[in-house]
């Protein structure tokens, strides 16, 4: 895999620019698939939303597949985004919960030897990226976000 681990800490304004990127980067990689990076960004933000919808703490009904497909109506640029990709994303969140953050030994458990002295958890100095060991297979480029 490419990425094991993503943590999104710190502020809102952070976390919203490693979304946008990615929303920016998955629609260059895939431009048949949504009308614009807006659109994977409406869709990504929904589905953060429909995790937190089923499985938090929260009281009283969650949203069912019909509510999570009208809510998006016309996010795709004006359009709305497919049918059976809505219900398949409901479907599979409703079915195993999206995991945003794990605690400190479960993160060590995934990261490789070489990096875990080094890595901080702490909550002052974080960032969702982190250096990763070079991967030859892997093309690697740098951007700023």
């Amino acid at each position: 895999p490419l990425l094991k681990v993503l943590v999104l800490t710190g502020e809102t304004q952070e976390r919203e620019r490693v979304l946008m990127q990615f929303s920016r980067r998955f629609y260059r990689c895939s431009p048949e698939s949504f009308s614009s990076a807006d659109a994977v960004h409406s869709l990504t933000c929904a589905i953060m939303l429909l995790n937190t919808d089923l499985h938090g703490k929260n009281i009283g009904r969650c949203m069912t597949c019909t509510e999570f497909i009208t809510n998006l109506e016309g996010m795709n640029e004006g359009i709305n985004f497919r049918k059976d990709l809505l219900k398949e994303l409901y479907h599979s969140i409703r079915n195993e919960k999206l995991e945003w953050a794990v605690d400190e030994d479960e993160m060590r458990s995934t990261l490789p030897p070489k990096l875990e002295p080094s890595y901080s958890f702490s909550r002052k100095k974080s960032s969702a990226f982190h250096e990763l060991l070079p991967d030859a297979k892997v093309e690697t480029r740098r951007a700023h976000v």
